[in-house]
C-alpha cells in the first residue's frame, strides 16, 4: 500500500513574514493516524504553529484535527494543502488571532453562565470561521450565534425578544446567512433546519418590516418572459437534445448550487472545454432581502471573477432566477468587485437551444440580455 501524503502546509508569521508561502512535505501514515498525526509529524521535522485539537482547512474544507487520516484520503485524495481557518486572522502558520470569534460569542453573556459559553466556545469554532459570509462582513454575528440563539430560545424562552432583535439587525443578522455544507468537511444538516427556523421567527418578530419584502429579491422577479413560459414538464423534456451546434475551441463554466453533472455531461458533448471553478457551487443566501443585497452582490461578483479569471467564454446558470442578478445587474457587480466582468451569461435551458441548432437571439431570448452574446453576433 501506498502510505504516503504529499502535503503542503501554509506558513506565516505576522511577526517577521511579509507575506504568507508554503512547503511542501511527503509524510507516511498509517490507517490510524488523524490529522494531528500528520501535523506531529511534520512538527517532527521542521516546526510548525499549530494546536493540540485543532480546526484546520484541507483542501478547502474545513475539518478538525481529530479527524482520521482515513476519511480524509476517501474524500480528497492524497495531495493535501493544510491551512489556517482563517487566513485573514493568521499570527503563526495554522495558530490563528479568535478575538472576532470569542468577541461575537460575549453578546451572549447575559443569558448564559460561564460553564454553557465554553461549551459553545469548544463545539462551534468550526462552523463559525468556515461560513463563507465572514470573508464579506466581518461584523456579521456568525452561524455560532444562531445555533446559540436557537437553543436560548428553545430552552430559555423569556429571552426571545432579546435574541430575535439581536437576529434582525439588518446589516449583520440572520439575513447574512450562507450554508457552510459545501464548505465544513463533516456537516450537520440540522443546522440548516435550524436557521430556517429562526428565519420564521425573524418574519414574524419584524413583520412590519419584511411585509415589504418578497422571499426573493426585486431582481430575482425579473425573469424573461420566455423562460417563465418553459413548464417544469418542458424543461425536462429538453434534458435530451440532438446535438446539431458545437461548441469547439470554447471554454464554459457553469454556475448551480450543486454540481450537475447533466450540464458537465452537456459542456463536453458539445466539444467545449468545460472549466471548473472553484466558486462554481457557491452558496448563495437561502432567503434573499434587501437587508443582504449587498452580500448577494458580492458572492455574484466573485463566481463571475472567477470564471473570467479561469477564460471561460461564457458561464451557464441553471437556476434561471439568477440570470437577471449576474447578467442585469453586471455593472453593478464590477462595481463592487472594482474590476470589469463583462461575462456572457446564458441559461441551462438557453445553452440545449443552442446546442439543437436554434440561433435567432429572440427566439432564445437572449435579445434580451444586457452582456451582448457576441459569438451570435452574425446570426
Amino acid at each position: 500500500m501506498d502510505n504516503k501524503l504529499n502535503i503542503e502546509v501554509y506558513k506565516f508569521n505576522h511577526k517577521q513574514d511579509y507575506l504568507p508561502y508554503y512547503k511542501q512535505y511527503t509524510i507516511k501514515f498509517k490507517e490510524d493516524d488523524t490529522v494531528e498525526d500528520l501535523l506531529d509529524a511534520i512538527n517532527s521535522l521542521e516546526k510548525i504553529g499549530y494546536e493540540k485539537s485543532c480546526n484546520v482547512s484541507i483542501n478547502k474544507l474545513f475539518v478538525n484535527s481529530r479527524e482520521s487520516i482515513e476519511n480524509v484520503i476517501n474524500k480528497l485524495g492524497k495531495d493535501l494543502k493544510i491551512e489556517p481557518i482563517s487566513k485573514f486572522r493568521a499570527k503563526n502558520d495554522l495558530i490563528i488571532d479568535k478575538n472576532d470569534y470569542l468577541g461575537k460569542l460575549n453578546r451572549f453573556n447575559q443569558f448564559l453562565k460561564e460553564d454553557e459559553l465554553l461549551k459553545y466556545e469548544k463545539e462551534l469554532e468550526l462552523l463559525y470561521y468556515s461560513s463563507n459570509s465572514i470573508n464579506y462582513n466581518r461584523d456579521y454575528i456568525g452561524d455560532h450565534s444562531l445555533l446559540i440563539a436557537y437553543d436560548i430560545i428553545k430552552n430559555k424562552p423569556e429571552y426571545k425578544k432579546a435574541i430575535l432583535n439581536i437576529l434582525s439587525d439588518e446589516n449583520n443578522g440572520i439575513y447574512n446567512y450562507t450554508s457552510s455544507k459545501k464548505r465544513m468537511f463533516n456537516y450537520d444538516d440540522s443546522v440548516d433546519e435550524k436557521v430556517e427556523y429562526l428565519f420564521e421567527l425573524v418574519g414574524e418578530h419584524t413583520k412590519p418590516l419584511l411585509a415589504q419584502n418578497k422571499y426573493l429579491s426585486s431582481f430575482f422577479n425579473k425573469l424573461m418572459k420566455k423562460d417563465e413560459s418553459v413548464s417544469k414538464e418542458e424543461s425536462n423534456t429538453q434534458k435530451n437534445v440532438d446535438i446539431k451546434q458545437y461548441f469547439e475551441n470554447f471554454n464554459i463554466a457553469y454556475y448551480a448550487d450543486d454540481q450537475d453533472l447533466n450540464i458537465e455531461k452537456y459542456i463536453i458533448d458539445s466539444k467545449a472545454t468545460f472549466i471548473k471553478t472553484d466558486m462554481q457551487h457557491e452558496q448563495m443566501p437561502k432567503r434573499n432581502f434587501t437587508q443582504n443585497t449587498k452580500l448577494l452582490r458580492a458572492i455574484a461578483a466573485d463566481i463571475l471573477l472567477d470564471a473570467k479569471d479561469n477564460n471561460a467564454d461564457f458561464l451557464i446558470v441553471k437556476d434561471e432566477q439568477l440570470i437577471s442578478l449576474f447578467d442585469k445587474d453586471q455593472d453593478k457587480l464590477a462595481s463592487i468587485s472594482g474590476r470589469e466582468i463583462d461575462m456572457i451569461i446564458i441559461s441551462f435551458s438557453q445553452f440545449l437551444m443552442l446546442l439543437s441548432g436554434e440561433k435567432d437571439k429572440e427566439v432564445l431570448g437572449l435579445d434580451k440580455h444586457k452582456v451582448k452574446v457576441d459569438f451570435l453576433a452574425s446570426a
